[in-house]
């Protein structure tokens, strides 16, 4: 038990340098990514699956509605590690039995992400901070709460938005919009 514990608090702080490092860079106006050719759509099919696995023990139902063939020019790592956040987000911040929504829905311009979750609506007054570095959520107590802030540095870095909004249905949603990626974007994404 006492070597399960310390593992455990080795990977959440090797976890925080690796956050702190990429922030760093970002500060540092170092890039953060590099860019191949990739299935947004595929990328998204296993994350879900993962978050499944996860959401289980809670009998949180996470269901993907929709999911068109996305195809972009972008950091796979990265973009993986945005939606883990934001799937794990919306299991954690969740009700026993509760569901989470995915939408993926390519469109002219640009892909259109949503993750809707029957969580508890966030207070309106927190969700201008809710990217912001070390904020945590109402209640919470574990994380580093460098989750989101992480989420959106890596977006920005591909040219795309997050948004937040608490729905009419007493659920949360989040909305990423990362555009087709045209010739001009280069390696150097990410910089300030």
């Amino acid at each position: 038990d006492r070597l399960t514990s310390q593992y455990e608090e080795i990977r959440r702080l090797a976890a925080l340098v690796d956050a702190l490092s990429l922030l760093a860079k970002v500060d540092a106006g170092l890039p953060i990514i590099t860019r191949e050719p990739l299935q947004l759509d595929e990328l998204l099919r296993v994350a879900v699956d993962d978050a499944r696995i996860l959401a289980g023990p809670q009998g949180i139902t996470i269901e993907l509605t929709r999911c068109d063939v996305a195809s972009l020019n972008g950091d796979r790592a990265g973009l993986r590690q945005v939606l883990l956040n934001l799937l794990g987000n919306a299991a954690k911040h969740n009700h026993t039995g509760g569901w989470v929504r995915v939408d993926l829905r390519a469109e002219l311009e640009k892909f259109t992400l949503s993750i809707e979750n029957s969580g508890t609506p966030i207070p309106p007054e927190f969700i201008p901070r809710i990217f912001d570095r070390f904020v945590h959520g109402p209640g919470e107590k574990e994380g580093s709460g460098l989750g989101l802030s992480i989420t959106k540095t890596i977006l920005d870095a591909h040219g795309a938005t997050i948004a937040c909004s608490n729905r009419p249905e007493r659920s949360v949603q989040f909305v990423v919009q990362i555009p087709r990626l045209s010739s001009n974007h280069t390696e150097s994404d990410g910089r300030r």
